[in-house]
């Protein structure tokens, strides 16, 4: 029970989903918390999961990948791909936009 307080989908339910566009930017705003937990999960596990450190890789800047770094913009491509509302993913970890699949 959160004791009071409003969770996020409880939110957008009653604020924002009243229309189509609405409907659709809750759900997308619902993806991306996803997406956020995932990346949490990952990183409080520290260096026992294996998300910490760098890897052999560079992004499109020419920086050194960081492994979270990485596997958050997999867990975003992942979750969009779930979702279906998003078109693309464009970020410094890939070298070109990713189209995103539709489910």
């Amino acid at each position: 029970m959160h004791l009071g307080r409003k969770t996020l989908s409880k939110y957008l339910i009653e604020n924002v989903s009243g229309t189509k566009d609405g409907a659709d930017l809750a759900a997308l705003l619902v993806d991306v918390a996803a997406a956020v937990k995932a990346i949490s999960a990952l990183s409080s596990k520290g260096a026992l999961g294996g998300a910490t450190g760098s890897m052999d890789t560079t992004n499109v800047q020419g920086e050194t990948q960081k492994k979270l770094d990485v596997l958050s913009n997999t867990a975003f491509v992942n979750t969009f791909e779930l979702g279906g509302l998003v078109a693309g993913v464009a970020s410094e970890e890939m070298d070109d936009p990713f189209p995103v699949r539709a489910p």
